[in-house]
């Protein structure tokens, strides 16, 4: 069946938008001045 193939691309999409999100947010906090 093509839905494990699908459900696959979802969850590898899915995974590949968090890790931007962690890294967007690890680059922002790197910019802001830690006192």
């Amino acid at each position: 069946m093509s839905c494990s193939v699908v459900q696959r691309q979802f969850a590898f999409k899915t995974t590949s938008q968090i890790e931007i999100g962690q890294i967007l947010v690890l680059m922002f906090n790197q910019k802001l001045p830690k006192e």
